[in-house]
């Protein structure tokens, strides 16, 4: 990638302010119309979070207070969590676990039987066909990070949903856009209905009982996989800011396969799962170079003045301008999807034979 110009420069700037402002469209327009849309708001968390994080890194500018600030961050720092130590992320889901664990646990009205093991401590979320598209667990994990306290009502997570709209609308005014929407937008029809669960009792859920904190991470991934898949593309389509969540997703599960691959290979030798996480490691490493994975996570096109889309390949009339087609060999956008999502569904099938889930048992009264 060689130097650019002033000229190109400029147009690499307003090419990326343009797409803060569509995304911005997307994330208002879903959030406020969507169907289902506060189980939606909540499995979306940390990817606005990245939203509001990288537009205002883009503007360099502090768009709201320090105590603010550090929430959403820290909301986009979730999604780091897959790409740390696997010790680190396995114990912040078993203590999301054991949190929900105690908080159902001590909802019980009598107290012999809080000992009894008779609550639920994690709802999974399916959509019409009975894919899993997000759970109760991941959930409060993205709460518990920015210490929002759901145990005392919808006040505080109604706050900070206040706060992000605030941010978002900041970032609009910054991109010469309106947060404005189309409220007559027709939204393709969604069901989403739940199951309950007692992790506790392994063998109702997983297939391979021995190991609760593997379950858990394979369960979360599972559940961003389908956010992205059945929940973003079915009522987004491919705008830009839905592949960018499913490029970021799918970036986070190829990490966290990396991290889980190299504990269980030191810790008990190579055995058939870890061979297929070897092989989804291997694969994946062609969708996800860094200068995309830089991209894809920020909106700057340009790092140290030089440009991350070559001036031959910019095209204004695609999306991310001829970012894909530039980062992965000279391939189009359409091509790298249809390759991304064969991959994502293999992922999504490996990740389901970790699981029992009996589909007559959802319930679809939300």
């Amino acid at each position: 990638m060689r130097k650019l110009s002033s000229k190109y420069n400029r147009k690499l700037y307003k090419s990326a302010e343009r797409m803060i402002a569509s995304d911005g469209h997307a994330i208002v327009s879903l959030v406020l119309y969507a169907p289902y849309k506060t189980i939606i708001s909540v499995l979306l968390l940390p990817y606005v979070g990245v939203y509001c994080r990288e537009a205002q890194e883009f503007y360099k500018k502090t768009l709201m207070d320090g105590s603010v600030d550090e929430q959403i961050t820290d909301l986009r720092n979730t999604i780091k969590i897959f790409s740390g130590k696997y010790n680190k992320t396995e114990k912040a889901f078993l203590a999301s676990d054991n949190d929900q664990d105690e908080e159902f646990r001590g909802k019980l009205r009598f107290d012999f039987t809080k000992t009894m093991n008779i609550h639920y401590n994690l709802g999974v979320y399916f959509d019409g066909g009975g894919h899993v598209i997000g759970d109760t667990q991941l959930i409060a994990f993205y709460f518990s990070s920015v210490n929002v306290d759901t145990k005392n009502g919808s006040k505080e997570v109604f706050e900070l949903g206040k706060k992000i709209g605030i941010a978002i609308r900041r970032i609009m005014m910054l991109a010469k856009s309106k947060a404005k929407v189309n409220s007559n937008k027709v939204y393709k029809e969604l069901k989403v209905g739940y199951i309950d669960y007692n992790t506790n009792i392994s063998d109702e859920l997983f297939v391979y009982t021995e190991d609760k904190g593997i379950n858990l991470l394979f369960l979360h991934l599972l559940g961003m996989l389908g956010t992205s898949k059945y929940l973003l593309r079915e009522i987004c389509g491919d705008n830009t800011w839905a592949i960018r969540c499913e490029y970021i997703i799918l970036h986070s599960i190829w990490s966290m396969f990396k991290v889980t691959e190299r504990h269980f290979e030191f810790k008990d030798g190579r055995n058939e799962n870890v061979d297929k996480i070897g092989k989804f490691v291997k694969k994946g490493q062609r969708f996800f170079p860094s200068e995309l994975r830089n991209c894809m996570m920020h909106y700057d096109f340009v790092h140290n003045d030089v440009a991350y889309i070559d001036e031959k390949m910019y095209r204004p009339d695609i999306p991310f301008y001829g970012l894909v087609e530039t980062c992965v060999g000279g391939i189009s956008l359409t091509e790298y999807l249809a390759k991304l999502r064969e991959y994502e569904d293999e992922i999504e099938d490996f990740l389901n034979s970790w699981f029992k889930f009996d589909l007559n048992e959802i319930k679809w009264d939300l």
